[in-house]
């Protein structure tokens, strides 16, 4: 996966495999773009991707993207091969779209039914667009907002209409999903993009503070090492609910705990308040990383 940051520089990562082990990361200057050549990109990937799993089941391959994929090359791409690739990417926010789901809108509609819509209970519709530069109709997916908030009194409610209406714009060639099933899978997370999220929050993968960029790169290759040793120390250390903790959790379960650490004769004792919860397992814990081998062994 590819993610940009809001930092000078940009971080890519990718791809996960089902360990969450990340294999491959890099780091790519600010002005360059997740969705730079991703027609070509796409192209290689779906390649190398065979049609079919090993117990003979069509693959079911499904890409969700946000505006910077919004490109007809790519979506020709997706809808031609031999294994159609299944598509929800968000629309950008151009006057034609908006009309275009705002007539839409109005043709089951009426103007006095705007202040029904609200951020919690959206409109739900869909339209056929075609897109500059390309002489497919495709099917647009909309949630529309017309009001701001909604404030209870004990006359009823009180509504805030907006002064431009909020359109949300999905393009998409699902057949089998309604509009309201196409937003809520374009808003989900993947297990990949949580992976990234927790590279980036939990070992601040999004923050690079040197000027220089040869600097700002080994700082993002030393934070996707500390991030793949903790995977391995999950896989080879801990057992049971605890290989899914995130790494902040596992900080909060483990390593904030009231300690002393004592030298006498040579040697070293971790004393570990009574008032610890977890001591027992972090004691077995602390001997299997001690003694357990650590070469991971990767299918």
């Amino acid at each position: 996966p590819k993610y940009r940051s809001k930092s000078t520089f940009c971080k890519s990562g990718g791809p996960f495999i089902l360990s969450k082990v990340l294999v491959a990361a890099w780091l790519r200057p600010g002005s360059a773009y997740s969705a730079d050549q991703a027609d070509a990109f796409m192209a290689e990937v779906l390649q190398r991707t065979p049609d079919y799993t090993p117990e003979g089941k069509l693959r079911n391959i499904q890409f969700r993207g946000d505006a910077a994929f919004y490109n007809s090359d790519l979506m020709d791409l997706f809808e031609d091969c031999s294994n159609p690739v299944r598509y929800a990417i968000r629309a950008k926010g151009t006057d034609k779209i908006e009309d275009a789901c705002l007539d839409a809108y109005y043709k089951v509609n009426k103007l006095e039914d705007d202040y029904k819509y609200t951020s919690s209970k959206p409109f739900y519709g869909e339209t056929c667009y075609r897109m500059s530069h390309s002489k497919k109709n495709r099917r647009i997916c909309f949630k529309v907002v017309f009001t701001q908030k909604e404030v209870e009194t004990e006359k009823g409610e009180i509504v805030q209409l907006l002064l431009i209406p909020h359109v949300f714009a999905v393009i998409t060639n699902f057949e089998d999903l309604d509009p309201e099933q196409v937003i809520n899978f374009y808003c989900q997370r993947g297990s990949s993009e949580n992976y990234t999220k927790e590279l980036k929050g939990d070992f601040f993968a999004n923050t690079l503070s040197h000027r220089l960029f040869a600097a700002n790169a080994f700082d993002f290759f030393l934070k996707f090492l500390a991030y793949n040793l903790f995977r391995f120390f999950q896989y080879r250390v801990m057992e049971g609910s605890d290989q899914n903790l995130t790494a902040s959790t596992f900080r909060k379960k483990y390593q904030r705990a009231a300690s002393r650490l004592s030298c006498h004769t040579r040697s070293y004792y971790l004393k570990i308040a009574r008032s610890f919860r977890h001591a027992e397992k972090f004691k077995r814990y602390l001997h299997k990383a001690r003694t357990i081998g650590w070469i991971p062994i990767l299918c």
